[in-house]
């Protein structure tokens, strides 16, 4: 699957198509270092893709920056979470990270290659779409009517249920799929607070995901991992993470 990135004021998304050129200057891969970023006190991160945001499908998560760069820490053991202050970029969590990882070849820098997004359509009053994308935008859009479709959806898509889910005996369907079904993430929507210890842990919103590897180059080994970017909506810092799907 191309990237998919999200835009929360109102529900939208955008998918990008890698190989094609566009109005504005998107890309996917290149050398981080080449590019011109530096990084302070760690390992060169992984650069998956660098956004345009003076694109309008690209919310200006970063404010102040024309780029949004994606990262991803190949070179260590798990995700992590990094600051952007121009071309500079420091990891403000975890406080340990683990070297000598993938155990795979992963190439120094991926293929660059142009990139173009194309809106897509959503509807946040559509239990088909919100379901679809619950675990990014959550389903307070919907009526009493559309929740109620919303669950009979979750009935034929999802072995969820409060007897295996729920943390307590006393929930119900309902409260076990809202806090359960998390689609398009496999396992559960990301729940996570902001690792910068100047932060005050906030909250963290998903901002971009990618599933399935690209026509040129596989981000991941397998295909069945999902790469997911979220960002704090106090001190912007992007957590770079990723899950089985």
């Amino acid at each position: 699957m191309p990237l998919q990135l999200f835009n929360h004021a109102p529900p939208s998304y955008a998918q990008d198509e890698i190989g094609k050129r566009g109005g504005f200057n998107h890309r996917f891969g290149g050398d981080a270092i080449q590019s011109g970023y530096r990084f302070h006190d760690c390992k060169p991160l992984h650069l998956i893709y660098e956004l345009d945001q003076s694109d309008p499908l690209c919310p200006s998560y970063l404010t102040g920056q024309s780029r949004l760069p994606l990262f991803y820490p190949f070179r260590y053991e798990q995700g992590c979470s990094y600051e952007v202050r121009g071309q500079d970029i420091r990891i403000v969590g975890p406080s340990w990270l683990t070297d000598n990882f993938p155990p795979w070849d992963a190439p120094e820098a991926f293929c660059e290659l142009p990139t173009r997004l194309s809106s897509m359509p959503y509807d946040p009053s559509d239990p088909q779409d919100v379901m679809a994308f619950k675990g990014v935008f959550g389903w307070d859009s919907l009526d009493e009517a559309g929740i109620k479709d919303a669950l009979a959806i979750a009935r034929e898509t999802t072995s969820i249920h409060p007897s295996t889910h729920a943390p307590e005996d006393s929930w119900t369907y309902e409260q076990t799929i809202e806090s359960c079904y998390g689609a398009p993430f496999v396992q559960g929507p990301p729940v996570a607070q902001c690792q910068n210890p100047n932060c005050t842990k906030e909250w963290l919103t998903t901002i971009a995901l990618q599933t399935e590897p690209v026509k040129t180059e596989m981000v991941w080994p397998d295909q069945f991992v999902m790469t997911y970017w979220q960002i704090c909506p106090k001190c912007k810092c992007i957590a770079a993470e990723n899950t089985c799907t």
